[in-house]
């Protein structure tokens, strides 16, 4: 009997926990589906079946799309958007084209070939409208 008690006991436990994870998620799930650039008049256009049968149970409601091409889109649940990875692998995406247009990105600890000095670098950037030169950097450190 003691052990059916401290078995039941876990169980609420765990559900209190489990509670809270799915309160937070739905309240993260809202958020992410007000932003997300996928979603279209409430419905996930990112996702598209041929069927009703063919979207998953449990992710949303399924909707015929008024393409007339007999596509379904969802209006998924609040759960689903919470757990979904688009719009971050998007702001990820982004960042790392915008790091990548840099011309000086990975350009960090050089060693001066003629003094040996290590540190992060110094640039000379001119303008190509008028040519003007312009310094940008950070000087050297000696080791």
């Amino acid at each position: 009997m003691a052990n059916d008690l401290q078995r039941i006991n876990s169980l609420i436990q765990a559900l209190s926990e489990v509670s809270i994870m799915m309160t937070a998620a739905r309240e993260f799930g809202t958020y992410v589906h007000d932003i997300c650039p996928h979603q279209k008049g409430g419905l996930c256009t990112l996702w598209t079946c041929s069927s009703e049968g063919d979207i998953p149970p449990g992710i949303g409601q399924p909707v015929a799309a008024d393409d007339g091409e007999g596509e379904w889109h969802i209006n998924p649940s609040s759960l689903y958007c919470a757990i979904c990875p688009i719009p971050f692998e998007d702001r990820l995406d982004d960042a790392e084209g915008r790091l990548l247009a840099n011309p000086l990105s990975g350009a960090r600890d050089i060693t001066c070939q003629s003094c040996g000095s290590k540190g992060l670098i110094a640039a000379k950037i001119i303008c190509t409208k008028c040519r003007h030169e312009t310094y940008l950097g950070w000087w050297p450190r000696k080791e």
